[in-house]
């Protein structure tokens, strides 16, 4: 039975529990309101349910995880309240999907002996308690878990689980919570791939043990904590590391070299940008903004050693640091270069005209620094033609604004509108933001608009 992704309303039919010998049910993606009944009999085929994305209310009931066949089960995207009913019986579910619900209370400890879970999802929700790590690891078969946005919900140590582990573990997420030190069970996960701990209450640093039991790790989350150093960065194929809005001070750390994402951002970071950034050839967007670090760009940025390679850097923001020195030209190897945020350092170098031969540069930001002269020199072939957003306020610049500067801003011109909705520069894990001056006010626009 797939009655899925139509516009039907109204009570949901608890006569469709009535066919003891469906296999199949998917009524999602409606507008289907109602509870689920207390208590139900039959259904002993039944391997997949999906009620997701509807107006469904009430509890989760425990029938739902004694049913003998089960293997699949989604109520995401719905109103649920719970709590979640304790099983009798547990089953042989193998995934659950209950994120993007309302429901409250403590998950019951009866959920853990569901020992064939590969895949459980219950972020954003309101789940509150204690989750210790000696029922969690019973869950031997758990290769993705995803806790995140549950903020009253915490996750502790117990006395016993010295040597426990969750052996096939690939995604761990658990952003968003109360939890206040590293999962010791997550050390051993040699198959860890995923491990997402931001925005939590977590102290003290990484250190070089801790790094070397995540050998693995591609992903890398642990922002808005309260980390103040790091030993060593964990994993020597990470794509992606975030550490912004920690309490890290001292140097920069040395990145992996495979990194595509680097967010270090919001620290009390001092010393220089080292070249060894510029050993990072895949590196698409790199944030080192609101940090204190000083002495100059390094010209290798946008070359690497004596390879003349297309270099993939998306995203550059060394805005609130104390950089001063110029711009490096390597800049123009970068033909992927969209943002160029530069504001607010001590930056003393004339009008980079010179930008303008980057083909999709759409945001320049080059305010609060020690930029001087006229833009006389400014030649019609540096065209900006990408450029959608400049601010060049609170500079040093004389003389007279060129007007053939305005004449090839085309992108300012002509901005399509897509009938599509709104869309942001930025990809699924890293959204540009810029700080702006408007009537000498600074504003931040937390996401920006693209015209492509």
């Amino acid at each position: 039975m797939d009655f899925s992704s139509n516009n039907f309303s109204g009570v949901f039919p608890p006569s469709a529990f009535n066919l003891t010998s469906l296999t199949f049910m998917d009524f999602s993606s409606n507008f289907l309101q109602g509870t689920l009944p207390n208590n139900i009999s039959g259904l002993s085929y039944l391997r997949e349910l999906d009620l997701s994305a509807n107006l469904l209310s009430g509890r989760v009931p425990g029938w739902l995880f004694s049913l003998p066949s089960l293997e699949y089960l989604n109520l995401s995207f719905n109103k649920l309240t719970g709590p979640i009913d304790p099983i009798q019986e547990p089953n042989l579910v193998q995934q659950v999907y209950l994120y993007k619900n309302e429901i409250q209370g403590t998950i019951p400890s009866s959920f853990f002996e569901l020992i064939n879970l590969t895949s459980l999802d219950l972020s954003s929700n309101n789940l509150s308690g204690n989750i210790k790590s000696c029922m969690l690891v019973k869950l031997r078969n758990l290769w993705s878990l995803d806790l995140s946005f549950n903020n009253l919900l915490s996750l502790t140590r117990c006395s016993n689980d010295v040597n426990s582990t969750l052996p096939m573990i690939i995604d761990f997420h658990f952003s968003s919570c109360n939890m206040q030190r590293f999962p010791s069970f997550l050390n051993a996960s040699k198959q860890l791939k995923v491990l997402d701990l931001s925005n939590n209450q977590i102290h003290g640093s990484i250190t070089k043990w801790k790094a070397e039991g995540w050998e693995g790790l591609d992903i890398l989350n642990l922002s808005i904590n309260f980390l103040t150093t790091v030993q060593q960065i964990p994993g020597k194929h990470l794509s992606i590391l975030d550490l912004h809005s920690n309490s890290l001070q001292g140097l920069l750390p040395t990145p992996p070299q495979e990194l595509y994402y680097f967010l270090i951002s919001n620290y009390e970071l001092d010393g220089e940008i080292p070249s060894k950034i510029c050993n990072l050839s895949f590196l698409s967007v790199l944030d080192l903004s609101k940090n204190k670090l000083g002495g100059t760009i390094p010209d290798c940025l946008g070359t690497f050693s004596d390879q003349l390679l297309v270099v993939k850097l998306r995203t550059v923001n060394l805005n609130g640091n104390q950089l001063e020195g110029s711009i490096p030209q390597s800049l123009t190897s970068c033909q992927g270069l969209e943002v160029l945020d530069l504001g607010n350092n001590n930056i003393n170098d004339t009008f980079p005209y010179w930008l303008g031969t980057l083909p999709h540069l759409q945001v320049l930001v080059p305010r609060s620094n020690r930029f001087h002269g006229d833009i006389q020199n400014f030649n019609g072939t540096f065209s900006f033609s990408s450029l959608r957003m400049i601010d060049l306020s609170r500079n040093e610049f004389t003389g007279h604004i060129p007007p053939e500067l305005f004449e090839n801003l085309k992108s300012m011109k002509d901005i399509p509108v897509d009938k599509g909705g709104p869309k942001y520069m930025g990809e699924d894990y890293y959204h540009d933001s810029v700080i702006m001056t408007l009537k000498g006010l600074d504003f931040k626009l937390e996401r920006i608009l693209t015209s492509q």
